[in-house]
């Protein structure tokens, strides 16, 4: 195991210095027509899913005439946003290796591009999602696909449903179980809190959708529109994005799947 550590680092290194002429044509590129390399985070989700498409809202405003080289950096933390993200963006994993190769020659900066800037995108300071529309979303195909998932659950087209997101510790676990992730406990709360929420809602007419990838605890709520999804059969990757997407609205205690619905 450490001699493949060892021969897997040696790769990584060689990779790196054989990009170094790549960067140095990009460059050479770039004085005529501007290109620039673009690391995606693609862990924690919230990040992926925001960052993404914020950057593509922003240029529906603004024109952009540059070309971006993007990479995913991190885990993959959901394989059908990662899907819409390659139908918008170009993105190979070999722009990662240029992207270090441009580090290692000065004035690197200038080649490198963030999706969000730090100085308030992250908050969206200055409006930009009210005044665009959604760029991320299923196609027809993918649409009529979430349809029939809901009429396999026992939905019909004109149910409303409400998605309810509890975070616990169980999906950080998952992600490296070898971290410590204690620091983010004070963000943790029992789903059945939420039972008599749930229970009432449904009373109301609506589904409920309990989400979450990989959860601690089951949700102990008897209803037949209340539907522990994260523990069904129907979860998926694409099923989290489709029903944050058009859920009716979004219960949650602050999490990255929201930013689906928030977006």
């Amino acid at each position: 195991q450490y001699l493949v550590k060892i021969a897997r680092k040696v790769l990584r290194i060689t990779l790196v210095l054989a990009s170094i002429p790549l960067v140095l044509i990009m460059r050479l590129i770039s004085l005529i027509y501007p290109v620039k390399l673009v690391r995606i985070r693609a862990s924690p989700l919230g990040h992926f899913v925001y960052d993404t498409e914020y950057h593509l809202r922003k240029y529906q405003l603004f024109i952009n005439n540059c070309r971006y080289l993007c990479f995913f950096d991190n885990r993959i933390t959901n394989s059908y946003w990662a899907e819409l993200v390659r139908r918008n963006y170009i993105v190979h994993s070999g722009f990662g290796y240029m992207w270090r190769a441009n580090r290692l020659i000065p004035r690197g900066w200038r080649y490198e591009y963030d999706l969000v800037d730090g100085r308030g995108e992250e908050r969206d300071k200055y409006g930009v999602l009210s005044r665009t529309e959604l760029q991320l979303k299923p196609n027809k195909k993918e649409e009529k696909k979430g349809l029939y998932s809901l009429r396999k659950i026992g939905l019909s087209e004109e149910d409303k449903f409400v998605c309810l997101i509890a975070r616990d510790a169980a999906y950080k676990e998952a992600l490296n179980d070898r971290r410590d992730w204690s620091y983010h406990s004070y963000r943790d709360i029992d789903i059945n809190s939420f039972a008599m929420a749930a229970t009432s809602l449904a009373d109301k007419g609506y589904w409920v959708f309990r989400m979450g990838k990989v959860v601690k605890s089951e949700f102990n709520v008897i209803h037949p529109r209340v539907v522990d999804y994260a523990n069904s059969e129907f979860r998926s990757d694409f099923m989290d994005v489709w029903l944050m997407q058009n859920c009716c609205f979004c219960i949650t205690t602050g999490t990255g799947l929201d930013e689906i619905s928030g977006v």
